[in-house]
């Protein structure tokens, strides 16, 4: 029966793989969670060799991949705002001037993640010591607050939320981190990231609760048959992705009492 069950899972994955080809890829890639991720990726590595003592460069090189990032946002932005402008359908589709205003909404909120960005490469750069660490959190402080009122309005216009959503459940977190890196406490690092355990805590109950609807739907052929690897591949790629965020704080933290490298704590979140 085992054999059965195999066997009848992989022939719905070669149907699936046959229905997908290159047209149906290139109709859901996403060009910019590519640049966001590629971006990040490539920070994250030159972050670790740079921590790690391997790359001797500045801060400012080491940001650059944030940099290309945000200059492809603004050049995004610039042309949404002039297509927005010179077309004459535009203004009197009312889901168009929705689009329009969370494409602002947006820049506004990447620029504040850029003053942040900026700011903490010159604190780093330059050790500037008069140059507090709450005035490098600042942009934090603000994006967040700002994310909380992005966040009602796209509840109520139903527009996905993505990084707002992150910011505003991080304001506490953000708050802390300023306090121990200010030296107003004196917690230790497994206490200040208290905040961040609690998101994952969550994160952790939302894949549980999906993997288990989707098992029942499996097993209950409630669901479409050529759905049922998609599903089931959402599910293993959802509980690989928490289980890496989890490693990776838990390494974080033992890095604040350890003697762990930071390639070896960071190539975790990398899958």
């Amino acid at each position: 029966g085992t054999t059965v069950l195999i066997l009848s899972y992989y022939n719905e994955y070669k149907s699936y793989l046959s229905m997908v080809d290159c047209k149906l890829f290139f109709q859901e890639f996403h060009p910019g969670r590519f640049v966001v991720f590629s971006s990040l990726l490539t920070f994250g590595v030159l972050l670790c060799f740079k921590l790690d003592g391997i790359l001797d460069s500045s801060y400012w090189l080491i940001f650059a991949p944030l940099w290309i990032w945000k200059l492809a946002m603004i050049v995004g932005c610039g042309i949404g705002i002039h297509s927005y402008i010179t077309s004459q359908e535009m203004g009197s589709e009312s889901g168009t001037t929705a689009d329009f205003q969370a494409m602002l909404l947006s820049t506004s909120i990447q620029m504040l993640l850029f003053s942040f960005e900026a700011c903490l490469c010159y604190k780093l750069v330059y050790q500037v010591p008069h140059m507090q660490w709450y005035l490098v959190f600042m942009p934090l402080f603000l994006l967040s607050v700002i994310s909380i009122v992005i966040c009602g309005w796209g509840w109520k216009k139903e527009r996905p939320l993505d990084l707002e959503l992150l910011f505003a459940v991080n304001l506490l977190q953000f708050v802390m981190l300023v306090l121990r890196l200010e030296r107003l406490i004196t917690w230790s690092w497994q206490i200040i990231l208290i905040p961040l355990w609690i998101m994952l805590g969550v994160c952790s109950i939302a894949v549980i609760y999906y993997i288990a609807l989707t098992a029942i739907l499996v097993c209950t052929n409630d669901i479409v048959p050529s759905m049922r690897t998609p599903r089931t591949a959402a599910s293993f790629l959802y509980s690989l992705s928490n289980f890496c965020l989890i490693l990776f704080l838990s390494l974080l933290v033992s890095k604040s009492v350890g003697a762990w490298e930071w390639g070896l704590m960071l190539c975790k979140v990398y899958l």
